[in-house]
Formats: C-alpha cells, structure tokens, sequence
C-alpha cells in the first residue's frame, strides 16, 4: 500500500500536560486511507470516512474486521454510529490488554505514511462541530518506510521528531488563533452582477446544500462554525475624490453602539484592493465626515447611505486550509429602498487555516469561480461579471437623487 494512515488515542489529560518530553498513545489504529477525507493540509472526519481494521499497543497488536471508528455525536446518525463504535472498540481494546475504553481515549494526532513521497505527515486534532472534526497538518519529514520497523514504532518515532514543530505552534490550536491570512491587507473577489434583485436566501441554500452538503466541489469541505453566515447592516459611504487612490471609506453601525470604519484603497475597479477594517470605533453620525476626511489625508463626498443584506457560504480546502466565501447580496437605498437596489454574487478568499507556507490562492480562486459561474447559469440567473462595486452604486444613487433635486 502507497499510504498508511494512523489514528493515535491518547489520554487527553496526559497528552495535553505541558512538557518537555512527548506522550506516547495508549493505543494506535490502523485505517483506510482510501475512505479518508485526507488532504495536504488536513484530515476531516465526519461519519463512514475513518474505517480501522487494526488495532496496536507497544506490545501487542490484532487485526479485525473493518470498522467505523466514529466518535462525531453532533446529530442522532452520528450518535447511533458512535454508539455502534463504542460496542466494537471496548471488544477490540480490552482484546489486546487495554484497560481503557472508547471513551476514555482521545484521537489527538493522526499520522500518514507516504510510500511514493517517502514521507510522514502528523495531523493534529483541531476544530469540531457539527459537520466533522478537522485535524490540522504539524509537521512533514523525510521517511523510509520499509526500513523504519513496526507500526508502533514507527508512529512514536514520527511523534518524537516532530513533537519540538508542535511544542513551537502548540498556541495556533486555541479557538480561533490558527487563522492567518494570503496578503493581509488586500481583498480578493469576484463578482457576478445580477440583473434583476433574485431571491438570495434560495440561491445561497442551493449553494450551500451543493458544496457543504453535497460535496459536488472536491476537496472542500465546510469551514466549521462558519459554513453559513448572516449579515444585516447599514453603509454610510464616503469617496475620496483627492487623493483619487484611497477609493472609499465607509462607516457601518455595529449591535454595540459603536461602529466600524472600513477602508479601500484604488484607482479604479479591480479584483485585489487592498482593504483595511477597524471594529468599535467611538463615532456619531456627525463625526463620519471629519473621520473620512482625516483618513484619507484629502477631499471625500458623502455617497447615498444603503442597507446591506448579505448570506454567505463558506468551505475550506483541505489540500492548502485556504478559506473561500460565497456571498449573495441585495443593497438598498435608505431613503428609497424600491427605487435604488441591485444586487451581486461575489467569490473572495477569506482566510487560511494552516501552519506552513500559503498555497494555490489563486488557482483555487478561479477553480471556485468557474464552479459558481456555472452553478448560476444552472439556476437560471441573469447576470454579468463585472467589477460594479458598492462605491459605483452609491455614487449612482448619489447623483440620481441629486438630478431629483433631493
């Protein structure tokens, strides 16, 4: 076999021990690679995707018949599967002398060995909810299999040598801090504008049932916590008309009272502008002009205000941990929502989740742009690929109701 791939279950109380010197498993699993959701940069497990066949000790090992080692719980299927799991593994555990059961252990790490590269990847658990459990590429090194040993010993060994790459990024696996980002302060999107105003919500669970359901876009999977999003919220929108390169700044009422002031640097239209937002600013309605002035160090107009409604999907590419979006918008005047609107599909790269150098941005954005270019014209819709942008909206409406005399 090209690929082993190695689920090891650990106490997590001793596991997660801060030290200096790595914990062994208790136990080590064999499992298809084949059924895994298994990429560069990641493994994702949800339900039928880790099949065990074999189970390991540092002294003792017993093959069995191949078996779903679940341990999601987040709806009713994955309980019964786990509660299936939980029967088989306590047989297979106390078989090969273990005092611990299912649930005792935890899967922290899983190790794949790469026959063709000759080399060893350790994944470690890092994020769950309700669509899966993701664990996160560590480390990668050179490995000659054949001459390396046992399993066991290879899986320790493995753990050994890349335990100081984990101890140095052990802090990116706190809620939220593995998130980094491809040029951080640009924006990267595509859109695709709708000629008449369409129905967003169906079109955005279309999509998300498609991709985050589906699974028609391979080697994406939901970004967990994030797969759906809502947005709702006011734009006050001011262009900077000197220096003609800082584009706009716009202002948008939070929930808490204060606001937060985004700013896009541009000349004209493009794909990448380089993009700046800053959350909990203390500012009233009447500061937002001296604010923008200050900002963009020249002249600014105050644009038509417009109401945003936004309804994303978002999915992670398991090859690289790059994070795309898929929004559909509708943005309506304030003082005349029925008269000023329009609305948009826009693709952009979000985020990455990964601990090694970024990958494929580009080539996985136009992948993913070509996908919801045809799955649009699937739905029927009406529209042009275009760069029409909340600032060519607004203005457009500023100056309409400016020859209305308003």
């Amino acid at each position: 076999m090209e690929t082993e791939l190695f689920v090891l279950l650990f106490q997590p109380g001793e596991f997660f021990a801060p030290r200096s010197v790595v914990t062994h498993p208790e136990l080590i699993l064999q499992c298809e690679p084949k059924q895994a959701k298994l990429g560069n940069n990641a493994l994702f497990h949800c339900q039928d995707d880790l099949i065990a066949d074999r189970v390991f000790t540092k002294d003792r090992e017993r093959r069995f018949g191949p078996s779903d080692y679940q341990f999601h719980y987040f709806d009713l299927a994955h309980r019964a599967k786990k509660k299936q799991s939980k029967e088989i593994f306590n047989e297979v555990f106390e078989s090969v002398g273990s005092s611990y059961g299912f649930e005792d252990l935890m899967p922290a790490v899983a190790v794949q060995f790469d026959k063709g590269s000759k080399s060893v990847r350790l994944y470690h658990f890092n994020d769950t909810a309700h669509h899966g459990t993701i664990f996160l590429k560590y480390a990668e090194m050179p490995w000659e299999v054949e001459a390396s040993g046992s399993a066991w010993a290879c899986c320790v060994s493995a753990l050994e040598q890349a335990y100081p790459r984990l101890l140095k990024y052990r802090h990116l696996l706190n809620d939220t801090c593995w998130y980094t980002r491809w040029k951080h302060d640009m924006e990267l999107e595509r859109k695709y504008t709708f000629k008449n105003i369409p129905d967003t919500w169906s079109l955005n669970t279309a999509l998300y049932r498609s991709i985050n359901l589906e699974g028609k876009l391979p080697g994406f999977v939901p970004e967990l916590d994030m797969d759906i999003q809502v947005f709702d919220y006011d734009n006050h929108l001011f262009e900077v008309i000197e220096p003609a390169s800082k584009g706009y700044i716009s202002f948008i009422p939070q929930t808490n009272g204060k606001v937060a002031v985004k700013q896009k640097w541009f000349e004209e239209n493009t794909e990448l502008r380089k993009e700046t937002i800053h959350y909990d600013c203390e500012l009233t309605d009447a500061e937002f002009e001296k604010k923008a002035t200050e900002l963009a160090q020249g002249q600014v107009k105050r644009m038509a205000p417009f109401r945003r409604k936004r309804f994303d999907v978002n999915f992670e590419s398991l090859d690289t941990g790059n994070i795309f979006g898929v929004y559909f918008d509708i943005c309506r005047n304030l003082d005349e929502p029925e008269k000023y609107a329009f609305s948009q599909c826009e693709v952009e790269y979000c985020r990455s989740r990964t601990m090694f150098d970024f990958q494929k941005v580009m080539e996985e954005y136009e992948v993913i742009c070509a996908y919801v270019k045809d799955f649009l014209i699937q739905q029927g819709m009406e529209f042009e690929q275009d760069l029409f942008s909340k600032l060519d909206f607004a203005r457009n409406t500023y100056l309409a109701q400016q020859q209305e005399g308003k």
